[in-house]
């Protein structure tokens, strides 16, 4: 079932790709299994292969492995990475308590909203 999900990620072009999808399932797996700290390591190492090899073949660096270039000036792609790593400390704060039913319920519509507020903008500074 993950094959054919990280394959699927791939030919229906979703963000991220299947790689997007390992780095949900592997660490939902081993903290299903109380391993937390396995599931956080596991998180890490994912995002840093993921900036370090897999990105520079994906993304929006002018070469392969520019970051290795003193010449050039690659500080965005930092901080996009430490930014990554960063959202493993929302991990490693999740206490196992449900919250309360509105905060959850917040939060199922202030994602999709923000989405769709940033498209809103998109499209407005497009057509400017």
């Amino acid at each position: 079932p993950v094959l054919l999900l990280v394959f699927l990620a791939e030919i229906l072009n979703v963000e991220g790709g299947g790689f997007a999808v390992i780095c949900i399932i592997i660490p939902y797996v081993l903290y299903r299994r109380h391993n937390k700290t396995a599931s956080v390591i596991s998180l890490g190492i994912l995002i840093v292969i993921y900036y370090a090899f897999i990105k520079q073949f994906t993304g929006s660096l002018d070469a392969p492995f520019q970051w290795l270039n003193p010449r050039y000036d690659t500080s965005s792609f930092f901080l996009e990475c430490a930014c990554a790593l960063i959202g493993i400390l929302l991990l490693i704060s999740y206490n196992e308590k449900k919250g309360k039913a509105y905060c959850q319920w917040f939060h199922y519509i202030a994602y999709p909203a923000h989405l769709l507020l940033l498209y809103i903008l998109n499209t407005c500074i497009i057509k400017i």
